[in-house]
């Protein structure tokens, strides 16, 4: 009667372990926790009663519980796997200390046999109370877990918990078994060397995962930083246009009787004020130094240059192959501008990729309806330029390509991430 009660009590205990293990269950989870206590409860009458090989009983047990997991839970496979295979190892680990703790406590000597049968009550007790302990402890530990891991990281950590299971049964093997005691002692080292393995394995993935997450969380950190700037410029800009607006009603009220060198001074001055921009601002300093050093040479030749910028990541290009690329890229454009005197740049990431985007006004045939250049028109300035920036996008795996439609030039340059 005693080793029905403990295996009731023993089968309850594994069901409300893995069910309490999310918090969010799948419909009719209460019936198939009630069909798993059941099932849980018939097998671990049927390895009492009948002697069979542990491992192998404890793997069917494994995936029983899988599948109890599938039915309750809304798990990914590779957590189900881990959560239906861990509870095994610390169960046959507690066993084992607790068992032999006490048997030498009490003969000086590991005597299992004696044990059970002179104190097998009270150490069964012992152990299912250490049982919900643990339970308790772990389920809690789990439940207040933030970590996420990937699903080869649940996978390799399942296979870690399978090997330590094993290796339990074998210590036990090496302890109870004296004659097969050297079998269970190979068969254990060979285990500890695939345990440590997929420990160190599992141990490289979750660092790796996790560096990974940090670097998503500072570029999300660098993204809203970019932005908090970008509308503190914004702010800024509106103030300076409200403020010139002022000054301009201001001048124009002057007093009839005031110098007019002074006023002319005055309307020198605003006129340049008017004309002054803000300084272009990205999270790459390369990027930033070329547009706003080109941006002034084209203002300086009365080119209308506009651009627009959408850099949420660093591209991780080399800062000297990034000045080659843009300096070259708006130098042809500067130095072969047509009439209309108009240069459009577009800068964004996209899935780790550095897409530029650039159209300039261009009054002879700089490019065939191939893309090739045509010297006779462009030079060989600007032929060592095109090379240079198909060489800087080459390097990172990328492309440029040239096209001309009427009087306009576009070029379109996609870059990979350097890694």
């Amino acid at each position: 009667m005693f080793e029905i009660a403990v295996n009731v009590y023993e089968s309850l205990l594994m069901t409300f372990f893995h069910y309490s293990l999310t918090e969010t269950h799948r419909p009719k989870a209460l019936l198939s926790s009630v069909l798993y206590f059941i099932c849980i409860f018939l097998f671990i009458t049927y390895i009492n009663l009948f002697s069979s090989s542990e491992l192998f009983l404890q793997v069917i047990e494994i995936g029983m519980t899988y599948v109890y997991l599938c039915l309750v839970t809304y798990l990914k496979p590779g957590k189900r796997m881990l959560y239906s295979s861990f509870w095994f190892p610390v169960i046959a680990a507690s066993n084992v200390i607790l068992v032999f703790s006490i048997s030498l406590m009490l003969y000086k000597e590991i005597r299992f046999d004696l044990l059970m049968a002179n104190y097998r009550i009270p150490v069964v007790t012992l152990v299912q109370a250490v049982h919900t302990l643990l339970f308790f402890l772990i389920c809690k530990k789990i439940r207040s877990l933030n970590v996420e891991m990937t699903e080869k990281e649940n996978v390799l950590g399942c296979i870690m918990f399978l090997l330590a299971d094993a290796m339990c049964i074998c210590f036990q093997g090496v302890m109870l078994n004296a004659e097969e005691s050297t079998i269970y002692m190979m068969i254990g080292i060979y285990l500890a060397c695939g345990g440590l393995l997929s420990f160190v394995w599992l141990f490289q993935s979750i660092a790796k995962h996790h560096i990974s997450e940090m670097k998503k969380d500072l570029k999300i950190q660098e993204y809203y930083s970019q932005a908090s700037s970008a509308e503190k410029l914004l702010r800024k800009q509106e103030e300076v246009n409200q403020i010139r607006h002022d000054l301009k009603h201001m001048i124009q009220y002057l007093p009839d009787s005031a110098n007019n060198t002074k006023i002319e001074d005055i309307l020198k001055r605003y006129h340049l004020s008017e004309e002054e921009q803000m300084p272009l601002i990205t999270i790459v300093p390369s990027v930033n130094n070329v547009l706003n050093i080109k941006r002034e040479e084209a203002r300086a030749k009365n080119i209308d240059f506009r651009c627009e910028l959408n850099i949420t990541e660093d591209p991780e290009i080399e800062d000297t192959d990034m000045y080659l690329l843009l300096s070259n890229l708006l130098d042809n454009a500067i130095s072969h501008i047509g009439m209309e005197k108009k240069i459009r740049l577009k800068i964004q990431t996209v899935d780790r990729m550095l897409l530029i985007e650039q159209s300039n006004s261009a009054d002879v045939p700089v490019f065939d309806y191939e893309g090739n250049l045509i010297h006779d028109y462009a030079g060989n300035e600007h032929g060592f330029g095109l090379r240079t920036i198909r060489m800087v996008a080459e390097k990172y795996n990328g492309f440029a390509d040239f096209s001309q439609n009427g009087h306009m030039i576009n070029v379109k340059i996609m870059i990979q991430f350097a890694r």
